[in-house]
């Protein structure tokens, strides 16, 4: 009997343990400061769409787009789609251990939903990087896209047991 109750005992710590590992940075991205002059927007039913300037937190990763424009290509890899978007961001570790984040964890679409690839035309592109406990990085995204007047990029971050992701409008300047 005693050892049929060690086992449930057992059971129910573990149970509790594991319920408490899945919800510790749960809650999907959420707006955690934004850029000056956009407005503040509050939706409802529908997924969050975070704007260039808004610092976004998935976990303990705070991700921020800071800016989107067309650049001209490198002259020896052309755009196949016919523009080079250039998206600069900061990304900051808030937890206490290393986080990893890497380019292809973003991914960008136009209006259509037509997903695009990323631009190797330059020798400053982001790739990866580990990002220590309280520091963060700054970075350049290049993406091989056709001329349009708004895309959409997708933060989905890789090494985690989450599907959270955060959706950002991006109007090139």
């Amino acid at each position: 009997m005693n050892k049929k109750v060690f086992l449930a005992a057992v059971a129910t710590v573990g149970l509790i343990g594991l319920s408490a590992c899945g919800s510790t940075e749960s809650g999907g991205a959420q707006k955690v400061g934004e850029n000056a002059s956009a407005p503040a927007e509050k939706k409802e039913q529908k997924p969050q769409v975070f704007k260039v300037g808004d610092v976004v937190k998935l976990g303990d990763m705070q991700v921020t787009l800071k800016s989107a424009k067309f650049v001209n290509a490198d002259q020896y890899t052309p755009a196949e789609k016919g523009a080079v978007l250039a998206i600069e961001f900061e990304a900051m570790n808030a937890g206490k251990d290393e986080l990893y984040i890497g380019s292809e964890e973003f991914k960008i679409s136009t209006p259509d939903g037509t997903q695009h690839e990323d631009y190797f035309g330059f020798d400053d592109g982001f790739m990866n990087e580990n990002i220590a406990s309280g520091k963060k990085i700054t970075g350049k995204l290049y993406f091989d896209v056709p001329k349009d007047e708004k895309y959409e990029i997708i933060y989905k971050p890789t090494f985690t047991l989450s599907d959270d992701k955060a959706t950002f409008e991006v109007i090139p300047q």
